[in-house]
């Protein structure tokens, strides 16, 4: 592997991926405007996420503190960030590694296989280094402030920002690796590599509504929750021990140890890694076609079949916005099948639960169908050929309604279907199952437009991969907490006003929404097609 031709490709491929900040090559006022707004909400985003773990921490880290056992607070949210890495790693290794626009003209050049490889690794370790540090940099700050430890502490926290993310992102990409060495082989191979990554994903909900039971079991052989976590995974019990007693050797071998697995995985990986790719690019063909009768469609008929052909050749465009609905139906079924016992764990002194379960019905909709859309990087996925759409002799609002529609199709049926099987089971009345449908057919609009009026505004039409639009640019990251935010109000007022009759709130948020979709929808018709006409 040439160290000289290393850096220069890692250089040039994470310049095309992490620079959510480029604009034009006009320095007018306009886009240095821009470029400050892009840079002011992703400041405040990240802020934010990192004060959401730091307030958990310190949280968690009192009630430790009175045992003794307050380094308990570093292996937790290091199995947290253990456990999100390797999900995140499992989607975003597709893209990276395997789905990059540039395979073919890196692999034309006189560059070693290895090389191509080291460096699509590395820059998909360095993005989980961004989630690690979100985590776990406001954990080890809480620490600091509650404990005042040692000088000691400090180094292992480094050691561990830096050698945390490595293991999970390595398995991860094995595991996608499975799945697209499986997929290659089939003449359909989007589809077996969604249906293998889908699979995976129902398998990682399923495991986590049965997390206590698994947990019980473990903790009745370990006596502390420290125990059950180094069980789990083994290297967090080397950094729990340096922090109570620090060892210079052991954080040096572990240290050692991650680097020769990245090494070893490099040179394993990289004899095959050609051959994937190269099955992943050939196309098939069918020799008996013939030929039928040509139906014909409207417009918005055309250009809605054109964007669900678009989502679905995608892997990670699916995978990153069906993890909410999949949550949702997955959640309701386990619900169901599971009702007596659901019931009989919720404490008496929540009082009416039975007339609230509907409510909380309505949350766990907003925040599945909210926390990822589809139009929020519909725009930005034309990429190049983005000319052909604005070429098309139909109207801006047509092109809008065919992306919503996107949205509105993987998502309303979910929600709709949980809706009735909840309402059936734990026997809704009537206006609480309008309320379930009314917001399953509201909030999916809501997301839709917001996310489309976000991606025209930040748009991404230079990205060398579907994972840059769907995980790394701006637009999506803003969707995002967007919806977060939208799922957080109703439940913050709920505390600051305390309404009476729960009823006539979850009535009054839907009227409130609905009006908010009808504002965006005008910004969407009138700023939004201006946006538009001037992305190139």
């Amino acid at each position: 592997m040439s160290k000289s031709k290393l850096i220069p490709i890692l250089k040039a491929s994470m310049y095309g991926n992490m620079n959510i900040f480029k604009v034009g090559k006009k320095k007018n006022k306009e886009t240095i405007k821009d470029k400050l707004g892009r840079l002011f909400v992703l400041v405040i985003l990240t802020l934010t996420m990192m004060a959401l773990f730091g307030m958990y921490a310190g949280i968690i880290i009192g009630p430790l503190k009175q045992v003794n056992m307050e380094h308990v607070v570093i292996t937790i949210f290091g199995l947290v960030s253990t456990i999100l890495v390797f999900i995140q790693g499992v989607y975003r290794a597709q893209g990276v590694l395997f789905d990059a626009k540039d395979s073919d003209m890196l692999f034309s050049m006189p560059i070693k296989k290895s090389t191509i490889f080291a460096s699509r690794l590395i820059k998909l370790i360095t993005f989980q280094y961004v989630w690690n540090i979100i985590i776990m940099l406001p954990v080890f700050l809480v620490y600091a402030i509650f404990i005042k430890p040692a000088f000691t502490f400090y180094l292992t926290a480094i050691i561990m920002l830096i050698t945390l993310p490595i293991i999970p992102t390595i398995l991860a990409s094995v595991l996608a690796y499975i799945i697209q060495s499986i997929s290659s082989r089939f003449k359909m191979k989007k589809a077996v590599q969604m249906i293998g990554t889908i699979v995976f994903t129902v398998i990682v909900f399923i495991f986590s509504f049965n997390m206590q039971d698994y947990l019980e079991n473990i903790a009745s052989k370990a006596q502390t929750i420290n125990d059950i976590i180094i069980k789990i995974y083994y290297p967090l019990g080397i950094y729990d021990q340096c922090i109570i007693d620090f060892n210079i050797v052991k954080l040096g071998l572990l240290l050692i140890a991650n680097l020769v697995i990245v090494g070893i995985y490099i040179f394993i990986f990289s004899h095959s890694y050609y051959k994937i790719i190269s099955r992943l690019s050939e196309k098939h063909s069918k020799s008996n076609y013939k030929m039928k009768a040509l139906k014909t469609s409207t417009a918005l008929g055309a250009l809605t079949k054109k964007e669900l052909k678009r989502y679905f050749t995608s892997p990670v465009y699916v995978m990153n916005t069906i993890f909410g609905p999949i949550m949702l139906i997955i959640g309701s079924v386990y619900a169901v099948v599971s009702s007596k016992g659901f019931i009989e764990q919720i404490p008496k002194e929540f009082g009416d639960i039975m007339g609230f379960l509907p409510k909380v019905l309505m949350i766990f909709i907003m925040f599945t169908l909210s926390i990822a859309t589809t139009t929020s990087s519909s725009i930005s996925l034309e990429g190049k050929t983005f000319w052909l759409t604005k070429s098309l002799p139909v109207s801006e609002k047509k092109i809008f309604i065919s992306k919503i529609m996107v949205n509105l199709i993987i998502t309303i049926p979910f929600a709709i279907v949980s809706s009735i099987l909840l309402a059936i089971v734990f026997k809704f009345k009537i206006l609480d199952i309008f309320y379930c449908i009314a917001t399953s057919i509201i909030v999916p609009l809501l997301v839709s437009i917001l996310g489309l009026v976000v991606n025209l505004k930040y748009p991404k039409m230079d990205a060398i991969s579907d994972t840059a639009v769907v995980k790394q640019s701006m637009s999506s990251m803003i969707s995002v907490y967007s919806g977060l935010l939208l799922t957080a109000i109703p439940i913050i007022f709920v505390f600051i006003l305390q309404p009476k009759n729960i009823d006539i709130y979850a009535g009054l948020m839907i009227v409130i929404y609905t009006v908010f979709t009808y504002v965006l929808w005008k910004v969407l018709t009138t700023y939004g097609v201006r946006k538009f006409k001037k992305i190139n």
